[in-house]
């Protein structure tokens, strides 16, 4: 087979479908965004982001809630299982 110029896809397969994440009717798409902004920030080096993502997970049990559920979700989609 010739190359075309692009990588080769990985071969896995996932067995059963990660289950998605519940979001409440209530929870705003904007915040979640931000959420979801302040943890990849924090993840990649960001002080100020990750002390303001902890300050805020401490103080608010649904971002709390819908943050573990998707760090769940995270985990079982990484090849290694989470392994870092």
């Amino acid at each position: 087979m010739g190359t075309t110029g692009q990588a080769p896809r990985r071969q896995d397969t996932i067995t059963s479908p990660a289950p998605e994440p519940t979001l409440s009717e209530h929870v705003d798409r904007q915040w979640l965004d931000r959420l979801v902004d302040l943890q990849v920030l924090a993840t990649h080096g960001d002080t100020a982001a990750a002390l303001h993502l902890e300050s805020w997970l401490a103080h608010d049990q649904e971002a709390r809630e819908l943050w573990n559920s998707i760090a769940q979700v995270c985990q079982q989609l990484r090849p290694d299982g989470g392994a870092a």
